[in-house]
């Protein structure tokens, strides 16, 4: 085993925590978690009948079998639910569901002797090429996260199909048409295909149906399709986790419920850079320190939105400091959620039927890749339905759980850096902001003309940088993970080329 060349031995995360995705002194092969389902298999060479593995063919594997079953099995942990519908449809039979169900959507169906499930959801297109490392990667998710748990994750893909036309959700055999062309056949029974002109008919009062702007759309139907799924964890097809991948997202889920509300808003804007702020604690305290008590107490006020969350004790209660400990996020971010008033973003003025409109407190978290609750999506869903409220998709679960009182956590996962910039140089350029503020600074670093943004394709997470995008830190890091090196435990995106 040799150490990863692409992480310095002895090295840790330029910004985050480490302990956030689990146990940092563990590192991981690739080959070794990749292998047994079929990474690499055409260069190996079978000695010998006696020593030779069986390989699988993958094209006689139905993973939304082999989900169902294994859910079945242990149908006693969770609560009752027979799933009626497997794609979406058009709303033309009112009431603004996408199908029956047999279970109520408020926002917690689960009782103390149940588990709830979250559904992990990877969002990708029709044209999508399923080489390399993708599928392998796949396989051993449903396997790590699906199976291992006993139906507690459940494993999907949100395709979205450029046809401007609606004939085919409903028309079963153009469906299916479209089904075989965008998919492998053993992922189509956990793919439900999607597109603008869906979202259009569902959410007619919204304007604009891109993935830049509403691709949330997608996630609220399936959770309205899927109201058994208390949590849906929703990625990118581009990106990648390294290490256990039902830890790091138990992990991520247990860190964000114990984190306790008070300046928890203002916590979530910064990035923690522990050379710079010493540990999680020291940060808290600094933010606090700073903040002196002016934040986000319960909800931000709204012309619009009534309060779902719980209710905020008063600020001088005995125990107002502990509130929100224990409590579960019905929203996680894998970024610093910002402040967008008054920065460049290149989104900030992008919001709709608002009564405050550009006054509306907002929060956006670049990537859009999040847990959320069902709460949380159904509430959006109402909202959108009925109002036509909306804002550019990475600021959408944000800023409703901002105004809706939930709670909403900013996981800051371990972030590797490629380069010499200093721990206090990158904290002068991504925490530029206020204390309540931090990663609102000016120029903003969420604006595709920052000065500094040949940073981002240095970082283990970002978004992607469209020149020499295979050329990406994190795609040295994959491919020194697939080859052989040991990795620390981490998230990966994007992952082009």
């Amino acid at each position: 085993m040799r150490k990863s060349m692409v992480i310095k031995e002895g090295a840790h995360p330029i910004m985050g925590l480490e302990t956030v995705l689990g146990d940092p002194s563990k590192c991981y092969m690739g080959h070794s978690r990749l292998g047994p389902y079929g990474y690499g298999e055409k260069d190996f060479v079978q000695e010998s009948d006696e020593t030779a593995i069986p390989r699988v063919d993958w094209t006689d594997v139905d993973w939304s079998s082999l989900q169902s079953e294994c859910l079945q099995r242990n149908q006693r942990l969770y609560a009752p639910y027979t799933v009626t519908a497997s794609r979406f449809v058009l709303p033309d039979k009112g009431a603004g569901e996408t199908s029956k169900s047999n279970q109520s959507d408020n926002a917690s169906s689960t009782s103390s002797v149940t588990r709830p499930r979250t559904a992990v959801i990877f969002r990708s297109w029709a044209d999508y090429d399923f080489k390399g490392s993708i599928l392998p990667y796949l396989r051993s998710l449903i396997t790590e996260l699906s199976l291992q748990s006993g139906g507690e994750y459940e494993i999907f893909l949100l395709v979205h199909i450029k046809d401007p036309s609606l004939e085919i959700f409903s028309a079963p055999d153009l469906y299916q048409t479209f089904l075989e062309t965008a998919v492998p056949s053993e992922l189509r029974g956990i793919t439900l295909l999607w597109s603008e002109a869906l979202l259009e008919a569902w959410y007619p009062k919204v304007p604009e149906h891109n993935v830049e702007q509403q691709i949330y759309q997608a996630v609220q139907l399936f959770s309205k399709l899927r109201p058994d799924f208390e949590y849906i964890w929703q990625f990118e097809l581009d990106s990648r986790l390294i290490g256990d991948t039902r830890g790091a997202l138990e992990s991520i889920a247990n860190w964000a419920r114990a984190q306790p509300r008070k300046h928890l808003w203002e916590r979530n804007a910064g990035f923690y850079i522990p050379y710079v702020h010493g540990s999680y604690e020291d940060y808290s305290a600094f933010v606090e320190d700073e903040v002196d008590g002016i934040g986000v107490w319960g909800s931000a006020t709204s012309s619009d939105i009534e309060p779902i969350g719980l209710a905020p004790p008063p600020h001088d209660h005995p125990n107002a400091s502990r509130w929100g400990i224990g409590e579960e996020a019905d929203l996680i971010t894998l970024m610093p959620m910002v402040d967008t008033r008054g920065i460049n973003w290149v989104f900030s003025d992008r919001i709709g039927n608002f009564m405050d409109g550009l006054f509306t407190a907002r929060r956006a978290a670049p990537v859009a890749m999040t847990r959320c609750s069902k709460r949380l999506l159904h509430a959006i869903h109402d909202e959108q339905t009925r109002s036509g409220r909306w804002l550019p998709s990475e600021a959408t679960p944000e800023t409703f759980a901002l105004l809706l009182g939930l709670k909403g956590v900013y996981a800051p996962h371990p972030m590797y850096l490629d380069g010499d910039w200093t721990p206090e140089k990158i904290n002068e350029l991504f925490n530029a902001g206020p204390a309540s503020n931090l990663g609102g600074g000016k120029p903003s670093i969420y604006h595709s003309d920052w000065t500094h943004r040949e940073i981002f394709k240095a970082l283990t997470w970002w978004w992607p940088m469209p020149e020499h995008a295979h050329e990406h830190y994190p795609m040295k890091i994959w491919q020194a993970y697939v080859t052989g090196a040991c990795v620390p435990q981490m998230l990966l995106h994007p992952m082009k080329g």
